[in-house]
């Protein structure tokens, strides 16, 4: 198991610790600090986090990208049978056609990596907009972007605030 921990000495940075079960007790077995290097303060990595076998995802709504911006970013790390090992760091690039059905120049708002949601070959990403949400695909062994999906409400301000992925053929998002 996992527990993300976005609050440390260091502000809201972050960290995740995995603990793993003896067959008596929960021993920690790793603690991962928030590997963003660009401004170590106020990041809330592992903010949100997600598990499924062998690979988890933990969001960071407030990483800074190298322009110094607030943009997020979502962490995926895989267990290599020893140790959890970053594999990927996935950052909102929303296309041209995201940003028409925002409506809105300014996405550095969006704050990708508000809460995700990984099931076998699925992860979704929320921003902390509740704009959109965006699907992503493993294919050899690298997430892709294949779809988004806006808030069908204007008027609703917590769209995504809870997704579940069931067998990759459903979704199921709260607004």
């Amino acid at each position: 198991g996992e527990i993300g921990a976005f609050k440390n000495g260091n502000g809201y940075n972050g960290a995740v610790h995995v603990y793993k079960f003896n067959g008596y007790q929960w021993i920690e077995h790793q603690s991962i600090l928030n590997p963003n290097t660009y401004d170590t303060t106020n990041q809330f990595f592992g903010f949100c986090i997600s598990l499924y076998d062998d690979t988890f995802i933990v969001g960071s709504y407030y990483a800074v990208d190298n322009n110094d911006e607030k943009t997020g970013a979502v962490y995926v790390y895989k267990y290599d049978e020893t140790n959890w090992i970053q594999t990927q760091v996935l950052t909102d690039e929303l296309s041209w056609l995201d940003s028409q059905m925002l409506n809105n120049s300014n996405y550095d708002k969006e704050l990708y990596g508000y809460n995700v949601s990984l099931h076998k070959d699925i992860l979704v990403i929320v921003p902390k907009s509740y704009k959109l949400l965006y699907i992503y695909a493993l294919e050899n062994d690298i997430w892709i972007k294949k779809y988004t999906i806006t808030n069908p409400n204007d008027l609703s301000y917590t769209f995504g605030s809870y997704v579940l992925i069931c067998d990759n053929d459903f979704l199921i998002v709260t607004s």
